[in-house]
């Protein structure tokens, strides 16, 4: 162990101390100093971090650290600084699968997600039990995590998903603790939520509660790992929920990539086999083999869920004496033990490589479960956490991935071959991250030309890796660039909330040594190392690359599948004239090649930020002539009517936070948005043209720390949202403005720069994929019914064909000539600076321009209840969800809004036992409570799978749980239980925001809305102080009485899963709209399965069309009072 990991035992408490001179060495290899840091202790700090670290070696063996978090914890102010001192201190898709029923409307937008709308830089290689998403923000709560550092590359190949399944199975219940699902009921009791997650190498559990409550909960979450009870009736009840999370993955691009790389992996190797588990590797197969899974589930726990494989993290407002007390008292049962060898590496001991032939050199055919064009090269690359000082594999990853001026995903824009590339090490993942390689994935989302001449696309890509290699010494200045920015962002690192710090933390002490621990995601480089460099590029050749094609084209040629995910693909076999010449490019760069096509390095980045001077806020309201500074956001005019009618200015001066950031938050409403089908499906293409026409100057804007978006959220208004350090922001936005001026003139002049055909082949597949997913599917249609002015997406789908670029110009003319502007300045910038964002957004109009102001509405549900059933688009996909909304009586006042968010708290743990660990009709079921002005409704959504539980069960199961919830809850809900649901709640309305943009977003939405009810959480707090628990049970049977408005949604899937067969996975273009099932109780003969009970009291309907038609449109005002 070198010297910077050696731990220390018992108790530490550490000190401050500035730019440690220890750090101040020389790297011999490279001639280069080492930067100084701020410490505390042994442990690097950011200088905006206030809190008291202690670190703990128990007797057992458990590493613990202690964060005390001092009351009313702001980031502290920093001294005014510039470039000239900066050196004073011393740090990559909104999936199917996702937890949360995402509201946000279904258009293009600047984000690299992948065409089926997954985040790439997702975790998705981490299974885990999901609780879903709450929907109102967390309180700073007290919380703890703690990792172990054993996962799926520890389980045998005896039982597939062990590792996974343990996760799960571990909070069902401790001897201590035997209720089942008591730690969850007492946890979310208390304001607090749990959760956990399974990797390769680390099993990660976490959970938050209040301050009060934190040593109870601490005793309930350690006695899990103390002594579980494992019993027999949990254990088949919870392989159902491992099984509904597997089928999901089934359906997810990024889950079945993965998948597949891991069939490619050297059979015998710990990175090999299925780790995800299904009921079938945990329970079919183990019962038929007379295997005994609780057994072996606590074999595997003697084994590796032992104090010296584990590390916590507690993070509290309580002392730190009383947070060690507790601690000891709570881990001291933990069986001892030292940490679990891991295994040798193969390159140590000449065993197997992870990847060997059927990996490397090879070409694979895809068929991907969306409809999606990627091709993706992947390279074996030594373990990005040797040289995690270094940080060598995100320069790699940096050049590659680079969208600027002579990018590699420039050119590729230029000739039309790609429209989106991602690179880099996909650190969320533990088959592409961990002790034996990083995989370095280059990912390409191609256009029909691209797929076509993929061959012309991949010598592109190795062309410029091979004129990195003729440039290695320019990555020296990237390095300082890298360097600058992170030294920066974690200088004024802003606070995470306690479970996400603690989670960061307990991660970090399983993996790094101590001095690094608080550096959490902010990976700064701390030296630069030349050869290392030269080695991962030299990783980066034909020969030791896997090179992935997926398309729905492929189909007829994909004649192999896979085990498990059922994945259809096919081998291309070598060539070696191909192979030889990108081997070429990489060994000898063509100097004509690369300047016919403009390839080079990464310019310098013009965006990174200098200075870092802090205003006061009595400075900035000075400018206003006010001498008392305001406590929200205050209207700003430029005091000239003609300007001022086309919107409005909000000003806020950030005296919280104190760092130099600020958060611009800019609304375009127009009627030419929604004022046709075809207009609202325009906007889609207008939208992904013009981020396409951005990524090549603003690219560098997110490299260098800021952040910019542009989406389409309501239905006539596009929201420009940008946050970072104030001193470029306003350069990136005056960027972002001038490109959007410059892309008018090409849309009238018909530019073919504009890549029209690409953007509206991305818009269609986004849109068919929409369809796709059960989750996208069911927002579509109840956005479509609850706003008058939204469409469907099928109907989108099929208007987009005829779409022209003419028409796309036109739309923009329209777009602009009636507008009205909603401008939010909020952080460390002056009102002038804010009156600048105002005066150039209101540039960009035209002469003619027309001011409109447009009125929201929504559509009003009839009283009763209605509901409509549909198939699932995708055949042979058993995936089910059943989503029923409520709305609450209109017009809801501040009470309702109070009163609904205190019961939706209440029944969230209920709801989660019942539907999901009671009766397990699917791994994801939750429900919230949901806001929009005058709008408030209440969700409550269960995803399932039609092969494990038919549609008729969830309806008839959800409709048992309403009554379940007032006699076996409500009812029997005690005073002190009460007042514990209520403070948890009034703490959450009242604690302080955690980072700047929460505080801007509570203001933005105040200011879009119209509202200006500035302290409207204060108001509701003070309103849930006064209920009492008498009033509950009636405002719960006024929302669900039997004459309550609500619609049922329903996507069923297949009965029988198919995904790999041909010719029943496929789909054609362009889509009708799915055909409504009528209801069993409807038909003649009711359908096999079908039971009598069959959602007593819902109306269902077989046309949404003509049902929206006969609804009242409402107008949607502010809710003041």
């Amino acid at each position: 162990m070198a010297d910077d990991e050696q731990h220390s035992s018992e108790s530490t408490q550490g000190q401050r101390s500035e730019n440690d001179p220890a750090l101040s060495k020389t790297d011999s290899a490279n001639g280069r100093e080492f930067f100084s840091f701020s410490y505390y202790d042994q442990f690097i700090i950011s200088e905006a971090d206030k809190k008291q670290y202690r670190h703990l070696l128990l007797d057992n063996g458990l590493q613990v650290l202690l964060v005390h978090e001092p009351e009313g914890l702001k980031s502290a102010p920093i001294s005014n600084s510039s470039s000239a001192n900066r050196d004073n201190y011393d740090a990559e898709d909104g999936n199917d699968s996702s937890d949360s029923d995402n509201d946000a409307d279904n258009s293009a937008s600047g984000s690299s997600d992948d065409s089926d709308r997954e985040s790439v830089g997702s975790d998705s290689g981490r299974t885990g039990r999901s609780r879903g998403v709450k929907a109102s923000s967390s309180a700073r709560r007290s919380a703890a995590a703690l990792c172990i550092a054993s996962g799926s590359s520890d389980e045998g190949a005896e039982l597939a998903g062990l590792a996974h399944f343990l996760e799960h199975m571990v909070f069902m219940g401790s001897a201590k603790y035997p209720t089942e699902n008591d730690f969850d009921a007492y946890v979310s009791e208390r304001g607090g939520e749990s959760n956990a997650w399974t990797d390769m190498e680390r099993t990660m559990f976490y959970f938050d509660c209040s301050q009060e409550s934190f040593a109870d909960c601490l005793d309930r979450f350690a006695n899990f790992f103390v002594d579980p009870l494992l019993s027999a009736d949990s254990l088949e009840r919870e392989v159902q929920a491992v099984h509904s999370e597997f089928e999901q993955a089934c359906c997810s691009l990024q889950s079945q990539l993965e998948f597949f790389t891991g069939c490619l992996t050297s059979p015998g190797h710990p990175l090999s086999g299925f780790k995800w588990g299904n009921k079938v590797s945990l329970w079919d197969l183990p019962r038929t083999a007379n295997i005994d899974v609780r057994s072996k589930l606590e074999e595997f726990r003697r084994v590796h869920y032992r104090a010296g494989n584990m590390t916590a993290a507690l993070q509290s407002r309580l002392s730190l004496d009383a947070m060690e007390a507790a601690a000891r008292a709570a881990f001291e049962g933990l069986p001892p033990g030292p940490r679990t060898a891991s295994p040798e590496r193969p390159l140590a001991t000449g065993g197997p490589a992870v990847f060997g032939d059927g990996f490397l050199g090879r070409v694979y055919c895809l068929l991907p479960v969306k409809q999606v064009d990627r091709l993706r090269l992947a390279w074996p690359c030594p373990p990005a956490r040797d040289r995690h000082l270094e940080q060598t594999h995100r320069l790699i990853g940096f050049c590659l991935a680079h969208e600027g001026a002579g990018s590699l995903a420039d050119c590729l824009r230029r000739e039309g071959l790609a429209v989106e590339l991602v690179a880099g090490v996909h650190t969320g993942c533990g088959l592409y991250d961990n002790a034996w390689l990083t995989l370095m994935e280059l990912s390409l989302k191609l256009t029909p030309k691209g797929l076509l001449d993929w061959r012309r696309v991949v010598r592109l890509v190795y062309a410029y890796i091979g004129m990195m290699g003729a440039n290695l010494d320019q990555i020296r200045r990237i390095f300082d660039e890298l360097q600058l920015v992170e030294r920066a962002d974690f200088r004024f690192a802003e606070e995470a909330e306690p479970a996400d710090s603690v989670e960061t933390l307990s991660l970090s002490m399983s993996r790094l040594p101590p001095r690094f621990w608080l550096l959490g995601d902010h990976r700064v480089p701390h030296r630069y190392h030349a050869e290392a460099v030269r080695d991962y590029w030299r990783c980066l050749r034909p020969e030791n690359a896997c090179l992935l094609l997926a398309s729905r084209s492929f189909e007829s040629a994909c004649d192999r599948v896979t085990d498990w995910f059922e994945i259809r693909y096919s081998e291309l076999p070598p060539d070696p004239v191909c192979l030889a010449d990108w081997q070429n490019c990489v060994d000898s760069p063509d100097a004509q090649l690369l300047a016919d096509y403009g390839l080079h390095m990464p310019p310098p980045n013009p965006f990174i930020a200098t200075r870092f001077d802090v205003p006061s806020a009595e400075q900035a309201y000075a400018e206003l002539g006010l001498s008392v500074v305001p406590q929200f956001p205050v209207r700003l005019t430029l005091d000239d009517p003609k300007w001022d009618r086309f919107g409005e200015l909000f000003y806020f001066k950030d005296r919280q936070f104190k760092t130099p950031r600020a958060v611009v938050r800019v609304s375009l409403e127009s009627p030419a948005i929604p004022e046709t089908l075809k207009s609202s499906t325009m906007v889609q293409v207008w939208l992904y043209m013009l981020n396409f026409q951005l990524h090549r100057d603003a690219y560098a804007a997110n490299e260098a720390g800021l952040s910019y978006d542009i989406v389409q959220s309501e239905p006539f208004a596009i929201i420009f949202d940008l946050e970072g350090f104030n001193d470029k922001l306003f350069v990136l936005y005056s960027t972002i403005l001038s490109k959007l001026e410059q892309f008018g003139l090409l849309l009238q002049a018909g530019d073919s720069s504009l890549n029209f055909e690409s953007a509206k082949e991305e818009i269609r597949k986004l849109l068919a994929n929409d369809l796709f997913s059960a989750k996208r599917f069911a927002s579509n249609v109840r956005h479509f019914l609850t706003e008058p002015q939204r469409y469907l997406a099928s109907d989108q789908l099929q208007c987009l064909e005829p779409v022209s670029l003419a028409d796309v110009a036109e739309f923009h003319k329209s777009l602009l000539s009636r507008v009205f502007f909603k401008v939010y300045v909020h952080g460390n910038c002056l009102p002038q600076d804010a009156k600048e964002y105002f005066k150039r957004t209101l540039a960009i109009l035209p002469p003619d321009a027309q001011a409109i102001q447009l009125k929201h509405e929504f559509e009003a549900m009839p009283p009763g209840r209605h509901g409509v059933r549909l198939r699932g688009m995708r055949r042979g996909d058993v995936n089910s969800l059943l989503v029923e909304e409520v709305q609450f009586p209109f017009p809801p006042s501040l009470r309702d809004m109070a009163f609904a968010d205190l019961l939706l708290h209440i029944m969230w743990e209920p709801c989660f036992d019942f539907l999901r660990t009671k009766h397990q009709l699917g791994y994801q079921v939750h429900c919230q409570a949901y806001r929009r002005r005058s709008c408030l409704s209440f969700r409550l959504l269960v995803a399932s799978q039609a092969d494990q539980c038919s549609m008729d069960k969830v309806q008839t199961m959800v409709n048992k749980f309403a009554l379940h919830f007032l006699d076996n809850f409500l009812r029997k809900l005690k005073p002190d239980q009460f007042a514990n649901y209520v403070k948890a709640v009034v703490d959450r309305k009242l604690a302080e925001n955690s980072v700047m943009a929460d505080e801007a977003d509570r203001y933005w939405e105040e200011i879009d809305e119209g509202g200006l009810l500035f302290d409207r959480r204060v108001r509701e707090a003070q309103i849930l102080q006064q209920l009492t628990l008498k009033e509950l049970e009636p405002f719960y049977k006024q929302v669900m009485s039997l004459s309550r408005r609500s619609f049922v949604y329903e996507i069923e899937g297949s009965q029988r899963k198919v995904l790999h067969e041909g010719g029943t996975a496929g789909y054609s273009l362009p889509l009708v709209y799915a055909k409504p099932l009528k209801p069993p109780s409807r038909l003649a003969k009711q359908p096999k399965g079908s039971t009598a009970a069959y959602a007593p009291g819902i109306d269902f309907i077989d046309d949404v069309r003509v049902f929206k038609a006969g609804l009242n449109k409402l107008t949607a005002s502010p809710v003041l009072d």
